[in-house]
């Protein structure tokens, strides 16, 4: 066993994340046992990070393709999303660069934090998950969905499918930690402090796995739980993965189909995983803080499975459909003039 802990590198992407690191990832525990956090705040505007306790460090994009000027800010989501995606693109390799990411360590994770219900969030997770993907540094997404509205129904969806087709692009298996919460961004509510509850937990639990203090599970083996594609006698297809935490002996997926997992437990505890999956490893934690901090839980099972994501796709294509055809039929409610109305062209009013 490695005495040396990994460090989990966190990215909050826009106002969303920036919550969710204020309000959950920042308690998750550094104690022996766990890996490292280090965090840092990727945005178009600093609003959100200076309205929170001050934790790690702000990287603020700046225009790049949307201004003959270099180097002038960009506030908020406003404008050409086109030319907004393609600014936050160009201000990628600056931040990577910022935070010494340039190739692949042993022992370093990176955690994307965002809204997929649109916003430059959404665009940076994309942009930044591409880029990591390209350097082959192992990734993992936390997305928070939101179908309130038509709107976000419809963001949450693209959001997943950019995700998906560039993991397809890169020939990559990308693992998301999918939650859905309408209510994100309507103040403190209960369904905020469900999912900021729900982080919490569950990246408290990915960073013991990823800690690379854990006798029989070192970085290859989360490595290769991160990114299937990996595996060279397995042909596990590319695109996206869903993440699941599951405590004791309850392992159920619902829809999906589990492919990778991975069990943490301690000495003289029996393990029972019933589910088939392509490739599974039990660790024993032996840091005592960590044994502390689980408990009763133990054993805990990580899980990456294809197909988990497939219920809320249908559930968001509902919504947009009806939200479709809704916008379709508005026209018919439109009133209309009378056949033998005169029309000032000057004056845009009809006689």
């Amino acid at each position: 066993m490695n005495e040396k802990r990994s460090k989990i590198v966190v990215t909050a992407c826009g106002g969303c994340a920036t919550n969710i690191v204020d309000k959950a990832l920042k308690f998750v525990s550094q104690e022996p046992g766990f890996a490292e956090l280090e965090f840092h705040f990727f945005d178009t505007s600093r609003a959100n990070y200076d309205n929170i306790e001050p934790v790690g460090d702000f990287f603020q994009v700046t225009r790049k393709a949307s201004s003959a000027i270099v180097g002038g800010n960009i506030n908020g989501s406003g404008g050409d999303k086109t030319t907004h995606a393609r600014d936050i693109i160009m201000n990628v390799p600056d931040y990577l660069a910022k935070i010494k990411t340039t190739k692949k360590e042993t022992g370093v994770y990176h955690l994307l934090v965002s809204s997929a219900g649109g916003g430059t969030g959404a665009l940076s997770l994309i942009s930044l998950a591409d880029e990591l993907m390209a350097k082959d540094i192992p990734v993992i997404c936390v997305l928070v969905g939101d179908n309130s509205s038509a709107l976000r129904s419809r963001n949450t969806q693209t959001t997943l499918a950019s995700l998906s087709a560039k993991a397809v692009a890169r020939k990559k298996c990308l693992l998301v930690y999918y939650l859905n919460n309408s209510y994100m961004g309507a103040g403190i509510t209960a369904n905020e402090n469900a999912v900021n509850d729900k982080i919490l937990n569950g990246i408290t639990v990915l960073s013991a796995f990823l800690s690379g203090q854990n006798e029989a599970i070192d970085e290859t083996d989360m490595e290769n739980f991160i990114d299937q594609s990996k595996f060279k006698t397995i042909n596990i297809v590319p695109g996206i993965y869903t993440l699941s935490f599951h405590s004791k002996d309850d392992v159920d997926l619902g829809i999906g189909i589990p492919t990778i997992a991975r069990t943490l437990t301690v000495e003289g505890t029996d393990v029972n995983f019933n589910l088939e999956v392509f490739d599974y490893k039990v660790g024993k934690i032996v840091k005592e803080e960590a044994i502390a901090k689980f408990g009763s839980m133990l054993p805990t099972h990580l899980v990456a499975s294809n197909g988990v994501l497939k219920g809320e796709i249908e559930k968001l294509t509902e919504i947009n459909a009806k939200a479709s055809e809704i916008q379709k039929n508005m026209v018919n409610y439109n009133i209309q003039a009378p056949e033998d109305v005169k029309v000032d062209d000057d004056l845009g009013i009809m006689f």
